[in-house]
């Protein structure tokens, strides 16, 4: 047998600080919900605990499931989306206030996602040792290189600094962390902003052109208007844009609202697009698809909505 020899890839769509961050904390993607439950009632009680990898249609939790677990903040698959249970919520007041008066409003949730995110990764702390181990971990599957999608913090760039990976790692993120939360230093180091158009499969808030099964209608976070306008102003700072548009109907805004922007404008990249509706804008960089953030769930769209779907590729462009 012939062996052949890959040179090293680079993946263009991580969190990779935020992945990093979870390193260590309990992941339930492979437990069945009477596990995942023995498993959640284990935990300590004396701090708050970090879970991540739930999944809502394969482990589904009603308020009186969460009644008497200790301090937990569980973290949807798909990271859109999360649950408290209400040890954690006491835990939080003091410091989270607006993220817990608002944490079922998924309208709210969607338009802040990077700010819970950040939540996330805050909750679960960035560490060095567990940035070396998850950049080691795609080291040995071959990547040695990372787009990290969405940089969300100060502290999680000076943590990426500090590491042997610093020149391996580019940076995303979004314009209100760009301007109020980062160095001149960093700021420096980012190659594009991150904008969203919609939400997740998982958590019923992608902009699907049809309502999914529940009844659920998704949700897109901007109008045209103010999104072209978005668009316009991002590119005039002279570095590239990352579009999440996972719906069809959020797939077509963005084409819609990038089609007019000029050919010379740094690179507008849609990501999870996976070629449903228009094509690009000769402009706009090839696709890139995620399908780690989306396994195991394409029932979600209803019996009516599956044909033809199909798994998507999280390294299609590669190089």
């Amino acid at each position: 047998m012939q062996m052949l020899h890959l040179p090293p890839v680079r993946d263009h769509h991580t969190h990779a600080g935020l992945s990093a961050s979870l390193r260590g904390c309990l992941d339930l993607s492979e437990l069945d919900r009477k596990e995942a439950l023995a498993r959640l009632k284990a935990l300590p009680e004396d701090r708050l605990n970090t879970v991540h990898g739930w999944h809502s249609g394969k482990v589904p939790l009603a308020p009186a499931d969460l009644e008497n677990l200790p301090p937990i903040l569980l973290i949807n698959m798909s990271l859109h989306g999360f649950l408290l249970t209400p040890r954690a919520v006491a835990r939080l007041e003091p410091v989270e206030p607006e993220i817990l008066a608002n944490r079922h409003d998924p309208l709210w949730c969607e338009r802040n996602t990077p700010r819970l995110l950040g939540f996330y990764g805050r909750t679960a702390r960035l560490e060095p040792d567990k940035f070396e181990a998850f950049m080691e971990g795609l080291e040995a599957q071959g990547i040695d290189r990372v787009d990290d999608l969405l940089l969300q913090s100060q502290n999680a760039w000076e943590v990426v600094q500090a590491s042997r990976w610093a020149d391996r790692v580019a940076f995303w993120t979004t314009p209100r962390i760009f301007d109020t939360h980062l160095s001149p230093e960093a700021r420096a180091t980012i190659s594009g902003f991150k904008i969203f158009l919609d939400g997740a499969l998982g958590a019923h808030t992608a902009a699907l052109s049809e309502p999914f099964r529940d009844g659920k209608p998704g949700l897109l976070i901007y109008e045209d208007g103010p999104l072209r306008e978005l668009l316009w102003d991002l590119q005039s700072r002279g570095i590239g844009v990352a579009i999440h548009a996972i719906g069809d109907r959020a797939i077509e805004q963005a084409m819609e609202a990038g089609a007019d922007l000029p050919e010379g404008a740094p690179r507008t990249r849609p990501v999870h697009h996976r070629n449903a509706g228009p094509p690009c804008p000769r402009s706009w960089a090839p696709p890139v698809h995620a399908a780690e953030l989306q396994r195991g769930q394409p029932q979600l769209p209803g019996p009516d909505r599956r044909i033809g779907l199909r798994p998507e590729q999280s390294l299609p462009h590669a190089h």
